[in-house]
């Protein structure tokens, strides 16, 4: 509990399970997001826990990696660590060229506004190799807003989620 993930799969629609089946290269992640890309490889978005979170604090210093397999969920990748801290909760669609959008929160790493407030937001980062890379150079601020208060309670304007779905047209809908 806290230090990794476990797995089980299904191979009947959900009638029976596989046994509980640790991911080593996961490390200390949770919230995992799991991802069919176009080319049938599996992608993990992980929210990953490194070791400046400390229990009992706010946990908004966690990071975001992503793992693939190749052999649909029996063997997976090192995490590739997209960033250390501040940023997770993810979200990822395939668009019909095979792009893969990630979005995710942004709970730390924006300067204070001009007020000295903390400040939040949504992004996105796209791969074009199925997931194997990112371009982390062109990232997409999707929205950025200001806490209400510097007080401890500050974080009640943080994100909580993202979702994004691919709509008609090729249009994404992201929700957070």
């Amino acid at each position: 509990p806290g230090k990794a993930c476990l797995v089980r799969h299904s191979d009947d629609r959900g009638q029976t399970w596989s046994r509980c089946r640790h991911i080593p290269g996961w490390g200390r992640t949770g919230e995992i997001v799991l991802h069919r890309a176009a080319n049938g490889h599996l992608l993990a978005a992980c929210r990953t826990n490194l070791e400046r979170f400390v229990a009992g604090k706010i946990d908004h210093w966690s990071g975001l990696g992503v793992s693939r397999s190749e052999d649909n969920g029996l063997t997976w990748s090192r995490m590739d660590y997209l960033y250390a801290w501040g940023r997770h909760m993810s979200s990822l669609v395939t668009m019909p060229n095979g792009h893969i959008v990630l979005t995710y929160v942004v709970r730390k790493g924006y300067p204070p506004d001009a007020n000295g407030l903390a400040r939040f937001g949504i992004e996105a980062v796209v791969s074009r190799d199925h997931g194997k890379t990112w371009n982390m150079a062109n990232r997409y601020v999707l929205d950025r807003w200001s806490a209400n208060s510097q007080g401890s309670l500050y974080y009640l304007w943080a994100p909580q989620g993202s979702s994004t779905v691919l709509l008609p047209g090729n249009s994404l809908l992201t929700a957070y």
